[in-house]
């Protein structure tokens, strides 16, 4: 990788599904992750001849450049950065599982240089039914659940693996073959629950742990597994691996388990309060107040809250819970927690009179806030333009 960097900075970084710039971003398959920003190198101060998006150090994607930025012409000598601009949004298809990193890198003549920022993000595995019935046959590992799941204090009367819905789980570990030297081939995280077992793709890595354990050799056992379970059957589900050693498959619990919770509140901590209080907020949610069956709805705003938060969630009816994508962004005056959250949502809804309440579980467990609740209605007659163009622009102040 080049060693000195270029002038610019990347604006935005976001699924183009919600809309919401992040700085920890995770990716479904066929997401289509957008990145704008402007490059220019440092000498001479100009626009590059080629730009291009490297991931993880060694997929080099040539990306289009030359976006006009009337913004930069103020920046470089005669206006020449003015076209030193990118747009630039592609799809995760082809990238594979697992946690990546992203640079901006610029070529002009035989010099290259890139953005100080990089962008972090996920691809999510897509668990899928296997028709294998694990068996367990013993074979060393460990796994270790780092995100996904409730923290304790929210887990009161429940498994401590409690998942929320729309959760994503990022799991590490490393796996050895039954006589704790060979490293196996393939390593796949198997999710087997109720109604069947499921494989999710995993990202080989080093893991030191197991090399202090079994040796130097030991040190490629590792693997990294994000895991999409949105759409698994709620249930409990124990975490097991399967490893393929000289074309030989086993299956071994790894000792770890998860609940996935179903969409009804009854996944919330009975424990904590629904409570609304005195908040420096803006939350604008732009929303209809007549819909047609099986529209799609999107729910966009942003809250500051005096205790971080855990996750933000549209409730429809008092049932049905969904999970809204929510990124804390930085506070230049260093207090609060300020958060963005969006979500394009399809519930199945009937016709008739419905409400939305939106609400934040609180990090800290001290109780969920009730943010905000509105009113729609769904019907099925012919609406005019105008009337399809009419929202409820809401402006949430909340109560004390």
């Amino acid at each position: 990788m080049p060693s000195s960097f270029a002038r610019g900075s990347i604006d935005f970084a976001g699924r183009v599904e919600t809309a919401v710039h992040a700085s920890e971003l995770e990716l479904r398959c066929n997401d289509h992750l957008r990145i704008v920003g402007w490059a220019a190198a440092t000498k001479p101060e100009a626009p590059f001849d080629k730009l291009y998006f490297v991931i993880d150090d060694a997929l080099w994607l040539p990306v289009n450049y030359g976006a006009p930025r009337a913004d930069l012409a103020a920046l470089g000598p005669h206006g020449r950065l003015r076209k030193a601009g990118f747009d630039v949004t592609f799809s995760t298809r082809h990238i594979p599982t697992g946690v990546h990193s992203l640079a901006v890198v610029g070529t002009l003549g035989g010099r290259v240089e890139q953005l100080r920022s990089r962008i972090s993000f996920a691809t999510l595995a897509e668990p899928r039914p296997t028709a294998d019935s694990p068996t367990h046959a013993p074979h060393y590992g460990r796994i270790r659940v780092l995100r996904g799941t409730l923290p304790a204090h929210h887990s009161e009367g429940r498994a401590p693996g409690a998942v929320r819905p729309g959760a994503s789980l990022l799991v590490e570990g490393w796996a050895l073959a039954a006589d704790r030297i060979s490293v196996p081939e393939t390593i796949r995280l198997l999710l087997v629950g109720p109604q069947g077992a499921y494989h999710a793709a995993v990202q080989r890595r080093r893991e030191p742990e197991a090399s202090v354990l079994f040796g130097v050799g030991a040190i490629d056992a590792g693997f990294r597994a994000c895991v999409d379970v949105s759409e698994l059957p709620p249930g409990a589900y124990e975490l097991w691996t399967k490893i393929t050693v000289n074309g030989q498959a086993t299956s071994a619990r790894a000792g770890q388990s998860i609940e996935i919770m179903g969409r009804s509140l009854h996944w919330l901590p009975s424990a904590l309060p629904l409570y609304r209080t005195a908040v420096e907020a803006n939350l604008t949610v732009a929303l209809p107040t007549h819909i047609i069956p099986d529209a799609e709805l999107l729910i966009s705003g942003k809250v500051n809250t005096p205790e971080p938060l855990e996750g933000v969630f549209a409730c429809f009816d008092g049932e049905q819970t969904f999970a809204l994508t929510f990124l804390k962004q930085a506070d230049r005056n260093g207090s609060g927690n300020f958060y963005h959250f969006a979500g394009l949502l399809q519930p199945p809804l009937t016709l008739g009179e419905h409400t939305l309440a939106l609400l934040a579980l609180d990090a800290n467990a001290i109780g969920i806030w009730r943010l905000a609740r509105h009113s729609f209605s769904v019907d099925l007659y012919d609406l005019t333009r105008q009337q399809r163009d009419e929202t409820a622009q809401l402006q949430f102040g909340l109560e004390v």
